[in-house]
């Protein structure tokens, strides 16, 4: 509960329409206030939503923090995996460059195993493509990263 106390003064002029007993004296009015409050369980349940809501903008700032950093997690992983699989190509082209070299100077001395020449080729296509894939994938994939950390 709250207590007030007060007093209100007013100046009152004299008036010529009429002549009222006590006319043209100024008021003096003495004043006491008392406030209790009678719902205070809305007051309690305002309050109460107000730290609620407090709490669930906490909890989404937690989520969207979580969001971000799993996307980063996965946006790395997919990154390494980009990484190992161009090593591993490049080492298939190497190995099948030297198979290939052998095989031509094969066919360049006897004449021979020309379709295993061109599987060998073929697969040295094959392996150039996926380091194209792969480099492409982990230039996206670092995009992807920079995009979500440079904001």
């Amino acid at each position: 509960p709250s207590f007030g106390l007060g007093l209100d003064y007013s100046l009152v002029n004299n008036r010529t329409d009429a002549n009222p007993a006590f006319n043209g004296r100024d008021i003096l009015v003495p004043k006491l206030m008392l406030t209790l409050p009678i719902y205070r369980k809305s007051y309690s349940a305002k309050k109460q939503e107000e730290t609620l809501k407090i709490e669930a903008y906490g909890f989404q700032k937690e989520q969207l923090t979580n969001l971000l950093l799993r996307n980063i997690q996965t946006f790395k992983s997919e990154y390494d995996v980009s990484v190992i699989r161009y090593e591993l190509a490049q080492s298939q082209i190497k190995r099948l460059n030297s198979t290939y070299d052998i095989l031509l100077i094969d066919y360049s001395t006897k004449a021979q195993r020309f379709n295993e020449l061109m599987q060998i080729q073929n697969e040295i296509n094959k392996y150039e493509i996926e380091l194209l894939k792969t480099s492409f994938n982990t230039h996206l994939v670092k995009f992807k990263i920079e995009q979500l950390t440079n904001f």
